[in-house]
C-alpha cells in the first residue's frame, strides 16, 4: 500500500492498528481500513492485531514505513522482535532498502536499540508544540513528553 505520509515509500504492516484514538486518523487510515471488513475484522475495526503472514512480504521500494496503518507502540515486543528479524533476513538480499519506524510512544524503541539493522530510521509524530487541550485530539503520549523520549534515545 502506497504511503501518504511520505512520499515514495511503501507501507509494510505485519502489525495493524493502535488506541491512540487521534481525531485525524478517523478520515484517513481508519477511512482506508473500513475497506476490510470481509479480510479482518480487527483491521475494520482498527484494533491493535498481528498479521504473521504478511512477514514474508515486504514492499520492492525502496523505502518501507513498518507498520504504516497503526502505531508499532501497540504491537507485543517480541513480535517487533520478529520484524526485526524479517529486515535482517531480508537485508541479505535487498541491503538497498531503508526502514522507517515511527511511533507517538518514542519510548517503545527503547526495547530494540541494540537490535535495530543500520537501514532503520526512527521516527515520531509532533503535530504540536502545546500540550494544553491536546487531550482533545489524542491519548498519545504529550507532544512534550514524546519529544524528550524521542531525544533520549540513543540511536543514530
Amino acid at each position: 500500500m502506497r504511503s501518504r505520509m511520505y512520499r515514495n515509500t511503501k507501507t509494510w504492516n505485519p502489525f495493524v492498528g493502535c488506541l491512540h484514538d487521534c481525531v485525524y486518523c478517523k478520515p484517513s487510515f481508519k477511512a482506508q481500513l473500513k475497506r476490510q471488513k470481509k479480510r479482518c475484522l480487527d483491521c475494520y475495526n482498527y484494533k491493535p492485531h498481528i498479521h504473521r503472514e504478511r512477514l514474508e512480504r515486504i514492499p520492492s521500494i525502496k523505502i518501507v514505513f513498518v507498520v504504516g496503518n497503526g502505531d508499532i507502540s501497540f504491537c507485543p515486543i517480541e513480535f517487533t522482535k520478529e520484524i526485526i528479524e524479517a529486515i535482517k533476513k531480508h537485508n541479505k538480499r535487498c541491503s538497498y532498502k531503508t526502514y522507517y519506524f515511527q511511533s507517538k510512544n518514542p519510548r517503545y524503541f527503547q526495547h530494540f536499540l541494540k537490535d535495530l539493522p543500520s537501514n532503520a530510521i526512527l521516527l515520531t509524530t509532533l503535530e504540536t508544540n502545546r500540550d494544553e487541550g491536546y487531550r482533545k485530539i489524542s491519548k498519545a503520549p504529550l507532544p512534550t513528553k514524546r519529544f524528550q523520549d524521542f531525544l533520549a534515545l540513543r540511536h543514530e
